[in-house]
Formats: C-alpha cells, sequence, structure tokens
C-alpha cells in the first residue's frame, strides 16, 4: 500500500511537470512569443519533450497502482497514455524542421501547424 501511495503521489507531481512543461513550451513558440529564435524553438521542443515523457511517466505510474484493481482498466490507462506521448512527440517534428538559413523568414504558418497538430491529436485522444 505504501508504494501504491508514492506512484500516485510521484504521477500527481508528474501530473503538474506535464502541465507545466507544455505551457512553457506553447509560451516560447514563434507565433505566440512574437519573433522567431532557433534558441527559443529548441527550448520549446525540450518543454514539449519533457511534457511528452511526462505523459508516459504518468501512465507507467498509473498502471502499477490501478493493475491491483483492474487489469484491463490499467493496461488502457497505460496504453492511452503513451500513445499520447508518442502524438504529442510526433508534433514536434514541425518545429524541428525550420532550418537555421530560413530564420529571416515567417514561420508563424509552422507554428500554427504544429500546434493544430498538437489540438487535433489530443481531439484523437479525447475521442478514444
Amino acid at each position: 500500500m505504501k508504494n501504491s501511495q508514492f506512484d500516485l503521489r510521484a504521477a500527481g507531481v508528474l501530473y503538474l511537470v506535464a502541465t507545466a512543461a507544455s505551457i512553457a513550451g506553447m509560451m516560447l513558440l514563434p507565433e505566440l512569443s512574437g519573433y522567431f529564435n532557433k534558441q527559443s524553438v529548441a527550448v520549446s521542443v525540450l518543454f514539449q519533450l519533457l511534457n511528452d515523457a511526462a505523459v508516459a511517466g504518468i501512465g507507467i505510474l498509473l498502471f502499477r497502482s490501478l493493475k491491483t484493481y483492474h487489469e484491463t482498466v490499467a493496461l488502457t490507462v497505460l496504453s492511452t497514455r503513451i500513445i499520447e506521448a508518442v502524438v504529442l512527440a510526433l508534433g514536434n517534428i514541425p518545429l524541428l524542421l525550420i532550418s537555421p538559413a530560413d530564420s529571416h523568414h515567417d514561420h508563424s504558418y509552422l507554428a500554427s501547424l504544429a500546434q493544430q497538430w498538437g489540438a487535433w491529436s489530443l481531439a484523437w485522444l479525447c475521442w478514444l
């Protein structure tokens, strides 16, 4: 029981980390910050990857706690969290495709595409 409580508390902390990392990563996108800087895009992607790792970690920790109650529910939570992390990680690809040579161009379309991909992937996961 003590191990289960630790897992649940750690999942709660990871939930807060995922939320903070996602907000920080989105605020550094060129469209929201008002300027394009390759370093800010790289830091934004790192925050988003931290969010993805935290999302997967939440699934793993909840699986360990939920499997004692109902294994099917635990597997469902684990699989949906891993799918969510993978889909969100794939959403970073358009941001990584911005080349330094294109830094003088307006990249709001690419940032908008990345945001739309993230919104679409979350809507898809909610539909599941």
